[in-house]
């Protein structure tokens, strides 16, 4: 663990240099933190205690003691009901629903300036910055452990960004606060690809071509993400019938104003895409209107017939090399690195395309703000917090097989054109 230290230092690019240290002697917070850091949270606007959130947060053990909490999954109503004259006695339907369990484990972290000379050296609070620091990070994780779980993946690193089920670094690798497998052990995105994953992209003319794997991506012009990427999958969003003729739960959408709409998480690259495609340039003035008197509204980038998009910097990411390495792949497999590995010199980015309820938070204990003098001598300040959670795709089973299918959530694996 390293500490923030500043001393004078002329060859250092501000005239500081850095240094290091370990733990705290606490003092708790003000409840104003915790306000400050959910607001870190990208995905805090889409998250709430209903089942119309795209990320439904359960607190049920606050309260109580346990390592695992189920949420009920509230799909759609496909039932007839009756014409003229029908009879309804006899006849009622039931609602559908299926479950989702989420593991709950604990995630903290710990900042530390080195002593008073420091403080009495920086241009700046420190420990106002140590308390920022903090807050903002607990709001960065949530995030991240979200679009993880969305994406099918483990918890990520938030340096590099590339880590996952077969490129996991040391920073992240014994972090469990995202459940990211099916019972079977299986990656939970792939274990139905055609239900609830698109692979492939557009030209900027807006010619549509899907292909079967990561692999088949081969270029970075004809595989960009678009307009017609997000009608397709939003078409997709809509679909009950799998291949086989078995019923599945169609995204159920989020109302806003009495209107259905969807979530759609891109990264900036894809934006880049999006916003160099001619259909978009040509009905820009349109895609770009927000209703302002509701909040949801003013959280996304931009809409797209009734598809709320948010650009966000968490989203997952892999580059092929020739499938020697272990960043190359989605995909679980510690062993084999020919499973649907990225093309050679293809970055292939994972949006994710949610409804409601398309993830799960279960809090067993939300975040705790300490800080205060690690030493006898009260010279090294430092700020630390912990919270136990965990953050999970709703899935359900098909029927067909028991495969788990993603619940609320379709994933969009496109080439990205890199900057020059």
């Amino acid at each position: 663990m390293a500490a923030t230290s500043f001393r004078r230092n002329a060859s250092a690019p501000n005239g500081y240099m850095a240094a290091s240290n370990t733990a705290l002697i606490p003092e708790i917070w003000s409840k104003d933190d915790y306000k400050f850091a959910f607001a870190a949270n990208p995905l805090a606007p889409f998250t709430g205690m209903k089942d119309t959130s795209i990320v439904q947060v359960n607190r049920d053990f606050k309260a109580n003691k346990g390592s695992k909490i189920t949420f009920g999954l509230r799909g759609l109503d496909n039932s007839d009901g009756q014409g003229n004259d029908g009879v309804y006695e006899g006849n009622e339907v039931g609602m559908t629903f299926y479950d989702e369990s989420v593991e709950i484990a604990e995630r903290g972290n710990s900042w530390l300036i080195n002593g008073n000379s420091t403080e009495q050296s920086a241009w700046k609070d420190l420990r106002s910055e140590n308390r920022d620091t903090a807050r903002d990070w607990v709001g960065r994780v949530q995030g991240a452990d979200c679009i993880s779980a969305l994406s099918g993946l483990p918890t990520m690193s938030l340096s590099g960004k590339i880590t996952g089920v077969r490129a996991v670094d040391a920073s992240s690798e014994y972090i469990e606060t995202v459940n990211y497998v099916s019972s079977d052990g299986a990656a939970v995105d792939k274990s139905v690809t055609a239900l609830r994953h698109f692979c492939g992209g557009q030209t900027k003319a807006g010619v549509v071509s899907r292909v079967s794997g990561d692999v088949l991506i081969t270029s970075d012009t004809t595989c960009l993400f678009g307009t017609q990427v997000i009608e397709h999958v939003k078409r997709m969003a809509h679909t009950d019938i799998d291949g086989s003729g078995n019923f599945i739960s169609p995204l159920r959408p989020v109302m806003v104003n009495g209107e259905p709409y969807y979530i759609l998480f891109i990264s900036r690259l894809q934006e880049k895409a999006l916003r160099g495609e001619t259909a978009w340039i040509n009905a820009v003035q349109n895609a770009g209107v927000r209703g302002d008197e509701n909040p949801l509204f003013k959280a996304v980038d931009y809409i797209w017939n009734n598809v709320l998009v948010k650009v966000t910097d968490l989203i997952h990411s892999r580059y092929g090399e020739n499938g020697t390495t272990a960043s190359e792949s989605f995909e679980k497999s510690t062993t084999n690195f020919a499973i649907d590995i990225c093309a050679s010199g293809i970055t292939v980015h994972r949006a994710i395309f949610c409804g409601a309820q398309a993830a799960c938070i279960a809090w067993g204990k939300m975040p705790v703000w300490k800080d205060g003098f690690r030493d006898w001598q009260q010279t090294k300040f430092g700020t630390h917090t912990n919270m136990i959670y965990g953050a999970k795709k709703s899935v359900f089973a098909t029927g067909a097989g028991g495969a788990d299918v993603a619940f609320g959530c379709i994933l969009i694996d496109t080439a990205v054109a890199l900057d020059g």
